[in-house]
């Protein structure tokens, strides 16, 4: 299967030009042909080009030297095809089908089946292909339409519109690549979407730009495709004339297209609405009319602008062009009442002007018609006055004799809220403004109040966007803003990373890209938990730029959703970004390192009177040998004895030298490396160094180890000061019990057994005692650093805190189970393969 780019511009699935060319199908069979089969065998190719050809005369339009056809011509159906046709050429089959059944008005049951058939793979069949997203958008609208059917159930209704929604992301992402050929694809959908939502305004602009962009490129089939659901829209609207215009060039366009088929069905659909004429002759007609594209363009860029000083301006425009009058006035709603902000003359060079500082209603004189301008406001009604000299309601306002004839005074409203008003006046023509301005007039002041309330808000964004920019920027951390693809697209402090020097090297790559392999993994598994779980996640990463000196960050990763709609039938899907925020943690870190040195020092300082105690007693026995030795040093056999002793009892101090230094050893901590180790052991040798200590306190140590225990990878360092703090904790909470106490237990339990947790292996240590237990009040605390229960000469409670933020750094935990009398019970969990790294997907991430 050929698998051309989006990027690439390609012709429409339906690119049929002239009639001769429907009747042949020569461009559509070569199109399908080269799009769907990659070095097809000739019966394919033939299949391919007779597939072509018979969408073609399905849709073809008539000579006039042929009779008229009788019965329609069938599409070519997958079923039809040749047993073993390509998987891709029977899919382009049902595209195409329905594709065809859609421009015939054919959108039953059955064309239905044919889209919910290949629903589910149609993507990863046609891939990249143009008929990818001609299925999107034929499947959106055939499901929008069946939504709308007459007793479609509730449920049945929503997922028609979601799978309308989703299909219209996947235009959107093909709207990137090439703007010119989809983009009027994802209008065309968003327009019947936002019908479906009861917001006629938004699906007019959308319906128009699809209209617009579509007759830009040439693209007559989805021209004539907007131009008929604005057609609907009108006639639903109460707009005939509109919808009868529209109607017409949908008629014109699919005669531009040569396919005359869809046009005798267009004419059948919509025959009680249009009585048909030429294309030439509504053409005139229509240029002769005050032009629907005109105020539909008016209309367009009212929505479009954003400044509220440019709305207000473009409302008088729009209003003295296509409504009339000779003069226009745009009053806004402020605290206390109504003010003039602008004002228009037809004709004036420059157009509108803004009034600066904006008159208040009661402060204007007879600048303004006070009187229906209140009267509008008050009733949110139009006030249409024909002749201001003979209307007795307005007699007493100084602005009768200003000379003005014809008067509207029409409410701005949104969601029955006061927004403003739009006076318009006439001065030389009593009757000025008719009833059929009105249609139009409705038009423009439904707009108007959409996009001076956006304008509003948008000025507010501003100036809350300034305030939000200024905190940010006056932030000590790193603040950034991922997009949905997980790149930056805001960063204040870029500098401050160390890796990057401006926001220009940052922006629009990912984080990952400026991390080392270590901190890259972290950095994908925590942004996927994040996005995945919708919750805030953090964690802690090195980031080094060459031989500098490594700086140590605390990310902290909050997903946060933009464009979210309250309607769950938006057709705007609330996209995905996440908020980082890093905070340097260097100090800290070697904060951190310093403590746990320090704590491991005052360890030792515990070890260090068993350790001495240990080594004396082989040392004594190695010098007794020596001194047997020296007395026989004849006999050889008992030489050989001797020195195999002292070889034993070297080896001895030897092992326990090694096993100090092992532990007392300072090394930097990102450097210590990660080693897969005998967990059990491990165990032997931490606990041999104090075993001497415990038996001189007449404490028994107690080893349980399981049989085939997996190996652990961790930094052996780490773990065997762990072991040391919960046994050295154990034991001081045993040591000054009474040895003759009845119910005394003088002895420290230390069990490793394997468990799994969420399908993951771990290792858990137990160190477990039989002393005074800990108190419910101060449980919530023992792993704060410096809190301790013991004398100052007995510890500077370091010890669980350090431990805590070891098995932390593993990727475990550290907890405990105590209650008063009862002893207490630590337990050590860590991973079997150490920290989790996310196999998050590096092209997003």
């Amino acid at each position: 299967m050929s698998m051309d780019s989006p990027l690439v511009e390609h012709d429409p699935p339906v690119c049929l030009r002239f009639p001769e060319q429907l009747r042949g199908g020569e461009g559509l069979s070569a199109l399908v042909s080269t799009a769907a089969v990659s070095n097809a065998s000739p019966g394919e190719a033939a299949q391919a080009l007779a597939l072509a050809r018979r969408y073609a005369d399905c849709l073809s339009y008539p000579s006039e030297e042929e009779p008229p056809r009788g019965e329609q011509p069938r599409f070519l159906s997958r079923d039809e095809l040749a047993p073993g046709t390509s998987e891709a050429l029977r899919y382009a089959a049902d595209v195409i089908e329905i594709g065809g059944r859609l421009f015939l008005g054919q959108r039953g049951a059955e064309t239905w089946a044919i889209v919910e058939r290949i629903a589910e793979d149609y993507e990863r069949v046609l891939g990249e292909l143009w008929l990818a997203p001609r299925y999107a958008l034929y499947s959106g609208l055939l499901a929008i339409a069946r939504a709308g059917e007459e007793g479609c159930p509730r449920s049945e209704r929503r997922r028609l519109k979601t799978l309308a929604r989703v299909r219209m992301a996947s235009l959107s992402r093909w709207a990137q690549g090439c703007r010119a050929r989809y983009q009027p694809m994802v209008d065309l959908l968003a327009g019947e979407l936002a019908v479906a939502r009861g917001e006629a305004l938004e699906a007019l602009r959308c319906f128009e730009s699809a209209r617009s962009l579509a007759a830009a490129q040439g693209i007559h089939d989805l021209d004539g495709l907007a131009s008929e659901s604005l057609a609907r829209l009108a006639a639903n609207e109460g707009l005939e004339r509109v919808a009868v215009s529209a109607l017409e060039d949908a008629r014109a366009s699919f005669v531009r297209w040569g396919a005359g088929s869809v046009v005798s069905a267009l004419e059948r659909r919509h025959g009680d609405l249009v009585q048909w004429r030429t294309p030439l002759a509504r053409v005139a007609e229509v240029a002769a009319s005050k032009g629907l594209r005109a105020v539909s363009t008016a209309i367009r860029e009212l929505g479009e602008a954003l400044r509220l000083e440019d709305v207000v301006l473009k409302v008088l425009s729009a209003a003295l062009e296509h409504v009339g009058g000779e003069r226009a006035m745009l009053l806004l709603e402020r605290e206390g009442g109504a003010v003039l902000v602008a004002e228009q003359d037809r004709g004036a060079p420059g157009g509108g002007s803004l009034v600066s500082p904006p008159l208040p209603v009661e402060a204007a004189g007879g600048r303004l018609p006070r009187a229906a301008v209140e009267l509008a406001r008050g009733s949110g009604e139009l006030v249409l006055v024909d002749d201001l000299r003979a209307d007795g309601r307005f007699f007493g306002d100084r602005y009768a004799s200003s000379g003005t004839r014809a008067m509207l005074c029409a409410p701005i409203l949104k969601h029955e809220q006061r927004i403003g008003v739009l006076v318009l006046e006439h001065r030389a023509r009593p009757g000025a403004f008719g009833e059929g301005h009105r249609g139009v007039l409705r038009l423009l002041l439904a707009q108007a109040a959409g996009a001076l309330e956006s304008a509003r808000l948008y000025a507010a964004l501003e100036a809350s966007e300034d305030r939000w920019r200024s905190l940010v920027d006056g932030l000590p951390d790193v603040v950034a803003v991922l997009n949905e693809r997980g790149r930056v697209e805001f960063v204040n402090h870029p500098a401050r990373l160390g890796v990057v020097t401006s926001a220009q090297e940052l922006l629009g790559r990912r984080l990952s890209e400026v991390m080392d392999d270590p901190s890259r993994s972290a950095w994908r598994s925590t942004l996927g938990e994040a996005l995945a779980a919708g919750e805030a996640r953090e964690v802690e990463l090195c980031l080094r730029d060459g031989d500098q000196t490594p700086c140590w960050f605390m990310f902290r990763v909050s997903p946060i959703h933009v464009g979210a709609a309250e309607d769950p039938f938006s057709s705007g899907a609330p996209t995905a970004k996440a908020l980082v925020i890093a905070t340097e943690i260097s100090a800290r870190k070697g904060l951190e390192v310093q403590l746990r040195q320090q704590q491991r020092l005052e360890s030792i300082g515990t070890l260090a009177s068993g350790v001495a105690h240990e080594i004396n007693n082989p040392v004594q026995g190695i010098m007794n040998y020596a001194e047997l030795i020296a007395e026989r040093p004849d006999d050889v056999d008992t030489v050989l004895e001797f020195a195999g002793e002292i070889g034993h009892e070297s080896e001895r101090v030897a092992i326990i030298v090694r096993n100090l230094m092992a532990f007392a050893r300072s090394e930097v901590e990102d450097e210590m490396p990660v080693e897969d180790i005998e967990v059990g052991g491990v165990i032997e040798a931490t606990f041999s160094l104090i075993r001497a200590v415990l038996r001189r306190d007449r404490i028994e140590l107690r080893l349980e180890i399981a049989q085939d225990l997996p190996r652990l990878r961790c930094k052996v360092q780490q773990v065997q000061q762990v072991l040391m703090n919960l046994v050295t904790n154990a034991r001081d909470a045993i040591v000054d019990l009474p040895a003759d106490a009845p119910d005394a237990v003088r002895e420290i339990l230390v069990r490793a057994e394997s468990f799994e947790d969420d399908e993951r292996p771990w290792i858990r240590v137990s160190v477990v005692d039989h002393g005074p237990g800990i108190a419910e009040e101060i449980r919530g605390r023992i792993f704060d650093p410096f809190f301790t229960t013991k004398g100052r000469d007995r510890g500077t409670g370091l010890g669980l805190s350090v431990s805590h933020g070891i098995a932390a750094d593993h990727g475990g935990s550290l907890w405990v189970e105590s209650s008063p009398g009862q002893g207490a019970r630590f337990h050590l969990d860590l991973p079997i393969d150490g920290p989790q790294l996310g196999d998050v997907d590096t092209a997003e991430m």
